[in-house]
């Protein structure tokens, strides 16, 4: 089974729930998944980074679920007003610390690490 981590918490909030559904919604989508597979482009929005976080935590918290990440850098989705590039790749390297499985380029690799992809 997979869980999706594009889910979005807003799509189940009506105006002025608390959270209670967005948390009940994100346990729905995690019981019971073998694997999380997301990859790291919504960490760059506050919406979407907030449901993967949510999902991520829940399903591994069960001890029950295994992540796999797909780090696809692509800096025009970190808004420079909103991001410097080190807090982008802290981001992306706090997820994919967590993983069991990282899928990356030798570019992304030379990016998150700071070293030639030979050598990550």
């Amino acid at each position: 089974a997979f869980a999706d981590c594009a889910f979005d918490a807003s799509s189940v909030l009506g105006e002025g729930d608390d959270g209670a559904k967005a948390a009940a919604a994100a346990e729905a989508v995690v019981d019971g998944a073998e694997w999380i597979v997301c990859g790291t482009l919504g960490l760059a929005y506050p919406s979407s980074s907030e449901a993967i976080r949510s999902i991520v935590d829940r399903a591994l918290s069960g001890g029950g679920a295994r992540l796999c990440v797909d780090v696809n850098w692509r800096p025009v989705f970190w808004i420079e007003d909103r991001w410097t590039e080190s807090e982008a790749r802290d981001a992306v390297l706090n997820l994919a610390r967590r993983a069991d499985v990282v899928k990356l380029t030798d570019e992304e690799a030379e990016w998150a690490f700071g070293i030639p992809a030979r050598e990550a």
